[in-house]
């Protein structure tokens, strides 16, 4: 069992570490659980950046042995890329829907106000331009 100061030395270090104000007060108990807390977030934010440095070692790697590089993308820029893809349009709403769409490269489903301009996927554009829901831009 650690005393308390030790607790709150373990705590500054770790919130240190993860870059943000972990709680300092309340019983040994409680000051354990926080620790633990911490410490379970920052082993899944060093497992998270060691798979992203593994995959670019990899492309790296692949690419430094691999003369004819142009048919194999890295691993790095096909993960996230934002832009659109040929498989989505962008449209502006004439009515209110609940529409599954994409904000940031992310597909969501929220209800969007009538006049906003929204991306979806192209299949879907043709339904909802005869439904007469959006104007194709």
């Amino acid at each position: 069992m650690s005393t308390k100061t030790e607790l709150l030395a373990r705590i500054d270090d770790l919130s240190a570490q993860l870059g943000r104000e972990l709680p300092r007060s309340g019983t040994i108990a409680e000051l354990e659980s926080i620790a633990a807390g911490a410490e379970s977030e920052l082993d899944i934010l060093n497992e998270q950046s060691g798979d992203a440095s593994d995959a670019n070692i990899n492309a790296n790697a692949s690419d430094e042995t691999d003369d004819d590089s142009a048919e194999q993308p890295s691993i790095a820029s096909t993960t996230s890329q934002p832009e659109l893809s040929p498989a989505t349009r962008r449209v502006k709403l004439r009515n209110t829907l609940d529409v599954y769409h994409y904000v940031n490269g992310r597909r969501v489903r929220e209800i969007v106000a009538a006049g906003r301009e929204i991306v979806v996927d192209s299949p879907e554009v043709a339904d909802l331009i005869a439904a007469d829901h959006v104007y194709a831009l």
